[in-house]
């Protein structure tokens, strides 16, 4: 027994940890949970992370893919603007690369969400992209209202219209073209990408259809009975609502006239040529015939009204697809709701022209509807005399233009050749100096006071969605325009022979005529002077290039018997031809300034005046040696920003785009 507790008493057992080893150990766990607790976050958070950078980039990639792929296909590929009376005969560019058009507006500079893009594309072109497809958009079959109850309405037998054009003749409710008109724009924090198509009618039997859809007996299916202005689905239902059914470019016939009708516009309307009458067709080169243009004045519609001046780029589907909207087919209408607008042409017309063109700011001013985005006239549900009445979504097409939400920025900018950086079109002033500090005057190519629409006596430019504009005025964006236009040949004539050297005609009446408007700006290589003489003939500023005795090379216009030295550079003179002792650049010879001559042997010029139309052709001149050279500078480069932000996280995405423009 003394034995068994001696065994007991010596052995070294321990029953418990200690309180210090508890703590010691718990601690240790806490640390070891919370490092994986760490681990753990952080993998999440990474993996959350390279997820929204990854839906960034994927949003990047295709927005970047579709804006470079529209681009690609712009019909205009040499982006010079035309002078007045530019003709393909004479002209030292050839037409075929200046077709349709290109139209970019950043309206205030100080802001990125007011910024326009407007261009013509053609699938077919694969000079930068090989791909073909065509743009696709909304039709829907048609019949003959006029027609005899035995005719055959089937599509087969009525083939002229834009269902089949898609190239099949069962009804599927679309259609395709190769050529298209497009608008990039931001309202709202989204992005639209609005396409008009062109319509491009299928060849039948070897014969070639007119644009404007018919029937096989001749009728014209959007004509209407008795002016009424309807066209008839084959359904048999009767409608105005143009956009809602079909995604063409089209004029109104007849503006707000009882025989008002869609006009459709084909592609013929991308050739820029004149006709032999000196007038412009269906040309898309000029404005009036444009997707959004108001087709009287000509002048862009982006703002709600002259009050408010809220940006709404273009009436997108979900206006445009609403019940009043109408336009081209019929003049827009007041905006009832759906339950008591049992036909839509029965309300009261929209604005005060009595035209109810929805593209006119002036008589038909509209109010954007913060919270909603939508113009609340043509938001769907909206009475405009009844404020309490919901407020709508849009008509049926409402999103089909969104290309990206969460847009915070979208921005625009050009490359100025003579300043050799990207700018806005129209910055700096009127009036400043412009200087460096050195001095020098920083007058690009797209500086303010090259604007060729600027009218000096008035002090005002006169076009513009937001025209007239002062350099005076309080707030900036009503200061002057910041519009780049490659405009058309037809633009630009004296057409009233008044001899206002700046080309526009000032009558005293609302509004300007378009057809004495040169275009925005015409950048040259050498600049020629205001005037042959007197304090007003100076040279615009940056021609700063020597001849080989070091002397400037702008010699201003041509004269008789005088000294040039090699390198000099001339224009051709001014002509006196209507003997009123008025100078007019309408009385200078074609090309008027597209075309320069330099001096590739001095001597003593005679009478034999320099007046080659075209480039690298020499003539002598007494003992001097001339050679002509085209003086303009096309646009090389556009350069877009676009800044959208993750609807999950908030984070940002920054999307530069270099968007080459010449070919």
């Amino acid at each position: 027994m003394n034995r068994q507790t001696s065994i007991f008493s010596n052995r070294n057992v321990r029953a418990a940890f200690t309180l210090v080893e508890m703590l010691v150990a718990v601690t240790l766990v806490l640390l070891m949970m919370g490092m994986f607790a760490q681990i753990f976050s952080i993998a999440t958070s990474s993996v959350s992370k390279q997820r929204v950078i990854s839906e960034n980039d994927q949003k990047a990639r295709s927005i970047s893919t579709i804006i470079r792929g529209d681009l690609a296909k712009r019909t205009y590929t040499y982006p010079l603007a035309f002078y007045p009376g530019e003709d393909s005969a004479t002209s030292p560019t050839p037409f075929g690369s200046r077709a349709g058009y290109i139209y970019l507006n950043t309206n205030d500079p100080a802001s990125f969400s007011d910024d326009f893009l407007q261009i013509t594309v053609n699938s077919l072109l694969e000079t930068e992209n090989r791909d073909t497809a065509a743009y696709y958009g909304a039709a829907v079959p048609l019949t003959d209202r006029l027609a005899p109850a035995a005719h055959n309405q089937s599509l087969p037998a009525n083939p002229n219209q834009p269902e089949v054009d898609g190239g099949s003749l069962a009804a599927d409710f679309s259609s395709s073209s190769p050529a298209a008109q497009i608008a990039y724009f931001i309202r709202n924090g989204n992005l639209y990408r609005r396409i008009e198509l062109i319509r491009n009618p299928i060849d039948i039997a070897g014969l070639e259809l007119d644009s404007q859809p018919t029937s096989s007996i001749g009728n014209n299916f959007f004509a209407g009975v008795g002016g009424d202005g309807f066209f008839q689905g084959s359904s048999g239902t009767l409608s105005n609502d143009f956009h809602t059914f079909f995604d063409f470019s089209a004029t109104a016939s007849a503006p707000g006239s009882p025989n008002q009708f869609a006009q459709f516009i084909g592609m013929e309307a991308l050739s820029n040529e004149l006709t032999s009458a000196g007038a412009a067709t269906e040309a898309f080169g000029n404005p009036l015939f444009r997707f959004g243009f108001n087709q009287v004045t000509g002048l862009s519609r982006e703002f709600d009204n002259t009050a408010d001046r809220l940006f709404i780029g273009r009436y997108t589907h979900a206006e445009t697809s609403t019940p009043c909207f109408n336009w081209p087919q019929r003049p827009a209408t007041v905006e009832l709701s759906f339950t008591s607008q049992t036909a839509p042409d029965s309300a009261t017309i929209l604005g005060t022209s009595g035209d109810g063109n929805p593209n006119d700011m002036l008589g038909c001013p509209v109010s954007l509807d913060l919270n909603t985005g939508l113009v609340r006239q043509f938001n769907g549900k909206d009475d405009v005399n009844d404020p309490t009445t919901f407020e709508g979504r849009g008509g049926p097409r409402q999103m089909e233009d969104l290309l990206l939400a969460n847009v915070q920025e979208m921005r625009l900018e050009i490359w100025d050749d003579r300043m050799k950086r990207f700018v806005v079109p129209g910055y700096g002033s009127v009036t400043d100096a412009d200087l460096d500090g050195n001095g020098n005057p920083q007058i690009g190519d797209y500086h303010i006071r090259r604007n060729l629409q600027f009218d000096s006596a008035n002090i005002r430019f006169w076009n513009g969605p937001l025209a007239p504009y002062s350099p005076t005025a309080a707030r900036e964006s009503d200061r002057q325009p910041h519009i780049f236009d490659t405009w058309h040949p037809v633009l630009g004539a004296d057409t009233t022979g008044d001899g206002i050297p700046d080309g526009l005609d000032f009558d005293g009446l609302a509004g300007i005529d378009l057809h004495e408007a040169l275009p925005p700006y015409l950048p040259l290589r050498f600049s020629p002077p205001r005037r042959p003489s007197g304090p007003s003939s100076t040279i615009m500023p940056n021609d700063t290039q020597l001849n080989s005795v070091g002397a400037p090379a702008n010699k201003g216009y041509w004269a008789a018997s005088a000294v040039y030295e090699v390198g000099d550079v001339v224009f051709t003179p001014w002509s006196d031809v209507s003997g009123d002792g008025v100078f007019s650049f309408n009385e200078i010879s074609e090309p008027k300034f597209a075309v320069a001559y330099r001096c590739i042997s001095g001597g003593t010029s005679g009478t034999n005046k320099p007046s080659l139309a075209t480039p690298r052709q020499r003539i002598s001149d007494g003992t001097v040696v001339w050679e002509s050279f085209d003086n303009r500078v096309p646009l090389k480069t556009m350069r877009m920003t676009l800044r959208f932000v993750n609807s999950s996280n908030g984070d940002p995405r920054h999307l530069t785009l270099m968007l080459p423009l010449g070919n």
